[in-house]
């Protein structure tokens, strides 16, 4: 019970902290994150790889929880003695109004798959697993930490994914945004795009 509320109380915190942009450096963050979740689940081996992931404009302590959730899971929900996860971060261009038809302003986003060779999950439930106590493995996790994850992501104007096969992957893709709004609509403005 302590846990879930404890959970709870991160969500509401996502939900009404000020967001604090600065620019994160995602390369020493994942390797900070992996270093420490090798002492916290200490003797299980952690195989990470990644590529040179960019520096964003995020808030730091949202984009570490984030990670941490998405690399804990990859150790929680492993196939096997070790844990295997490989993040590969690229820069692309996209619409930022995703969801609104016949508007486009492309900006540079990260995008961010985290793949873990671990237990996965049915592909029939990608669509709920950011939903809140939504759980598909009952013998660990509250079910919260990916509706964190989710909540982070849009409170950096991204979206998050997930695809897996049972005992084979779990891919989580997250695209944000390389620099948030104030910085676009400075560029847009100077570009003579409204």
């Amino acid at each position: 019970m302590k846990a879930v509320v404890s959970g709870l109380q991160q969500y509401v915190w996502l939900n009404e902290k000020t967001i604090d942009y600065t620019p994160v450096d995602l390369n020493a963050l994942v390797e900070e994150i992996a270093a420490q979740l090798q002492q916290d689940v200490n003797p299980v081996p952690i195989s990470l790889q990644h590529n040179l992931l960019p520096t964003i404009e995020g808030d730091q302590a949202q984009l570490a929880m984030l990670l941490r959730q998405l690399l804990s899971n990859a150790v929680k929900f492993r196939n096997g003695e070790s844990a295997r996860v490989q993040i590969e971060g690229t820069v692309i261009k996209q619409n930022r109004f995703r969801s609104v038809e016949n508007k486009y302003a492309f900006a540079d986003f990260v995008r961010l798959e985290i793949f873990d060779k671990g237990i996965g999950f049915d592909p029939m439930y990608a669509d709920h697993i950011f939903e809140l106590f939504r759980k598909l493995h009952q013998s660990e996790g509250l079910g919260l930490g990916l509706a964190l994850c989710k909540k982070i992501v849009e409170n950096h104007q991204g979206h998050i994914e997930a695809e897996s096969e049972l005992n084979k992957f779990t891919k989580v893709t997250v695209w944000l945004p390389c620099f948030q709004n104030a910085y676009d609509r400075n560029e847009l403005k100077l570009s003579g795009v409204d």
